[in-house]
């Protein structure tokens, strides 16, 4: 069964309009994680970009790459979007291309990630997972260990689609940023730098405020029956404190242990004499 993705209605380009912004004068690539906050970031840039620039023909992925190539084009400069994982294609495709990077806290993604696929915007192969019948303890740890030819694990989606692209030559950007209005006007303004635009700090944050409404819906769908959101989401972050904690602990524990072993390790001196009383 295909998967369905389940989209608002675009209505952005009259705000895009209204601030009349330059043409790019290089090719530009948002590039993310699933579930880290990527529509949000591409409606706020959207704002700077011209809309006859903004690549819309497909969200880029590794199985459709190929058949958009136009989108890094020099020639016309657009900005694309989409999840790319770090392999030799991307990594030539994009060599010319400048590179925008977003992730998001792990313990939060996880988060967003169950509820994506509890949600009604999702359709696919884990319907069964929506009818109540898993715990939300379990349904975590699926998200992180990942679903067998289903969901990969979070372990190789942020090795592949975050670690290793910070090697290379992008821009990393933050969600939590985004999500703060005073991180977010500095934050937007070093992306709209690498983008090689020149708004100015004054239009900034009201093109930033233009982008985001977009998405507050998003964040807010609730659960379908019977797992009711705020129990869910209130129970899920309980879930994730704990593991953070024994986390911390396990950590703390190993620093005493090597500390108390370096502390018991003697060197003895072969040419000293053992004196008796």
């Amino acid at each position: 069964m295909q998967a369905v993705v389940k989209v608002k209605p675009d209505t952005l380009d009259a705000e895009t309009v209204r601030f009349a912004p330059e043409p790019l004068r290089h090719p530009l690539f948002l590039n993310s994680i699933p579930k880290s906050g990527s529509h949000l970031l591409r409606n706020i840039l959207r704002m700077f970009v011209p809309i006859a620039q903004q690549y819309r023909e497909q969200f880029i992925q590794w199985p459709n790459l190929a058949q958009h190539l136009d989108a890094f084009s020099p020639a016309r400069n657009y900005m694309s979007f989409g999840h790319l994982f770090f392999t030799d294609g991307p990594s030539i495709e994009l060599a010319h291309v400048r590179k925008i990077l977003l992730y998001r806290d792990p313990y939060d993604w996880v988060l967003s990630r169950a509820r994506f696929y509890l949600s009604d915007e999702f359709q696919g192969e884990l319907e069964h997972l929506k009818d109540g019948r898993i715990s939300v303890d379990d349904l975590l740890t699926l998200m992180i260990f990942g679903i067998r030819t289903v969901v990969p694990s979070m372990n190789h989606m942020y090795e592949l689609n975050v670690v290793a692209w910070l090697a290379s030559d992008v821009f990393p950007v933050r969600y939590e940023e985004l999500r703060e209005q005073v991180n977010a006007r500095g934050a937007i303004a070093d992306v709209e730098r690498v983008s090689g635009g020149d708004v100015g700090q004054r239009r900034v944050l009201e093109r930033l405020r233009a982008g985001e409404p977009a998405l507050v819906g998003r964040a807010d769908q609730s659960f379908p029956h019977p797992c009711d959101r705020p129990l869910v989401t209130k129970h899920a972050q309980r879930h994730v404190r704990i593991r953070r904690r024994r986390t911390l602990a396990r950590r703390r524990q190993r620093r005493h242990t090597d500390g108390q072993n370096q502390l018991h390790v003697t060197i003895a001196s072969p040419s000293s004499p053992t004196t008796k009383a």
